[in-house]
C-alpha cells in the first residue's frame, strides 16, 4: 500500500519540470487542496513570481477543486496588491499577525569618513566572541573583508584567532553548507564566529541563534534590513542587534534611511508587473510542449488570469501569437494547433 506525502516542498523551476515531463503529473496533483509561498515578496520582486504565478494557473487549471493559496510574507509595503497577485480571480484576506513580545532592538550606524580607516579594526571588535553575520554588497568584498580579518589574526597573535568563512554564489555548494553547519556550533575546535555573506543568506537557510547582525557600507531597502536583523533577538533576553559600517557619504544616507524605516515596520511598495510578455511568450512555448500541441484559445483561458498578464489584451496575445509564428518560435500543425518552431 503507499503512503503518499501530504507535504510537496518545491521550487517554481523543479514545478515547471514536472509539468513538461510527468505524463500523469495531474494524477499527482488530482487531490491538490493548498498552495503555500514562503518570503512571497521574495518571489514577487523577481520574475521567478510571473513564473510562479503562471504555474499556478496552469496546475490548478485542469482541476474540479478550488485550491487556496497563501502567501506568507514579514515584509511588504502594499500587502492588498499582493493578494490580487496571488489570487486575482477570487476573494483574498490580508491577515497581519502583531507580536506579543516586544523585543529589544540594539541598532547603531558608525561613520568612518577618512576612506574607511578603522572600520576593519571595529568590525573584528565586534566579531570576536560572538556569532554573527556580516553582510557586505559584492562577493568581491566580502573576500576582501575575509582577508583583512585574517591579516588583523596574524598581526595580533591571537591564541583563539577570529575564525570567519564566506557565503556567497561563487563558493561551492558544499562551502556554503559547511559555513552554515558550522555557525550553529556553540563553541570548540571547530566553531566559528562569523559568516561573511553576500545577499545569500538573508532568508530562507537556517543558520540557528546569532548574537549580531552586521551590514558593511550601503543597504537601499527596509524590507531588506528587517529581514537581516530578524536573525537576531531570538532568544529570551536577547536584544536584535545590528551594527551598519560605513565609509561612503551616499551609502550612509540610503542605509541610514532603511533603518528608519525598518525602526517602524515599514517596508518598501512591491511594483507588480502587469504587462510580462516575455513570461508570456515563455509560458506559451512551455504549454505547447506540456500538451504537445495546443489551440491559442485553450493556452489564453489557462494563462489569461495570472497578474503579470492581466493588462494584456486578447488582442494583444494574438499578436504575440503571430509574431512568435513569424520567427518560427512557434508553427501551426494542422488548422489551428500550435507547436514549437525550429527556433525554440
Amino acid at each position: 500500500m503507499l503512503f503518499p506525502s501530504d507535504i510537496l516542498l518545491t521550487t517554481p523551476e523543479s514545478l515547471e519540470a514536472i509539468l513538461l515531463r510527468r505524463a500523469n503529473w495531474t494524477d499527482v496533483f488530482a487531490s491538490l487542496e493548498i498552495i503555500v509561498i514562503d518570503e512571497a515578496h521574495y518571489f514577487a520582486l523577481t520574475e521567478r513570481g510571473s513564473h510562479l504565478v503562471s504555474l499556478m494557473e496552469r496546475l490548478t487549471s485542469p482541476l474540479t477543486q478550488a485550491v487556496q493559496r497563501i502567501a506568507i510574507t514579514a515584509t511588504i509595503g502594499n500587502p492588498e496588491e499582493l493578494m490580487r497577485w496571488l489570487q486575482p480571480h477570487r476573494t483574498g484576506v490580508a491577515i497581519k499577525v502583531i507580536s506579543k513580545r516586544q523585543k529589544e532592538k540594539d541598532f547603531q550606524i558608525q561613520f568612518f569618513p577618512d576612506d574607511g580607516k578603522g572600520m576593519d579594526i571595529a568590525l573584528y571588535k565586534e566579531l570576536i566572541n560572538h556569532k554573527s553575520i556580516v553582510f557586505s554588497r559584492s562577493r568581491y568584498f566580502t573576500e576582501a573583508l575575509a582577508g583583512k580579518m585574517n591579516e588583523i589574526n596574524e598581526v595580533n597573535g591571537n591564541k583563539v584567532p577570529l575564525k570567519v568563512r564566506t557565503h556567497h554564489s561563487s563558493v561551492s555548494k558544499y562551502m556554503r553548507e559547511e559555513a552554515e553547519k558550522l555557525i550553529k556550533i556553540e563553541k570548540g575546535e571547530d566553531d566559528l564566529n562569523a559568516i561573511l555573506s553576500t545577499s545569500t543568506l538573508e532568508l530562507g537557510i537556517d543558520i540557528g541563534e546569532l548574537d549580531k547582525v552586521i551590514q558593511i557600507e550601503g543597504l537601499a531597502s527596509a524590507g531588506s534590513f528587517l529581514q537581516r536583523v530578524g536573525r537576531t533577538g531570538r532568544r529570551d533576553g536577547k536584544p536584535q542587534y545590528f551594527r551598519g559600517l560605513c565609509s561612503d557619504e551616499k551609502d550612509l544616507l540610503l542605509l541610514t534611511a532603511s533603518v528608519s524605516l525598518g525602526k517602524k515596520g515599514i517596508s518598501e511598495n512591491v511594483l507588480f508587473p502587469r504587462k510580462a510578455f516575455h513570461i508570456l511568450a515563455h509560458q506559451v512555448i512551455c504549454l505547447t510542449l506540456q500538451k504537445q500541441g495546443i489551440q491559442a484559445d485553450t493556452c489564453w483561458h489557462i494563462l489569461k488570469n495570472a497578474y503579470c498578464f492581466s493588462s494584456i489584451s486578447r488582442l494583444e496575445f494574438d499578436e504575440l501569437i503571430a509574431s512568435m509564428l513569424e520567427k518560427d518560435y512557434l508553427r501551426k500543425a494542422g488548422a489551428d494547433l500550435l507547436v514549437t518552431g525550429d527556433q525554440t
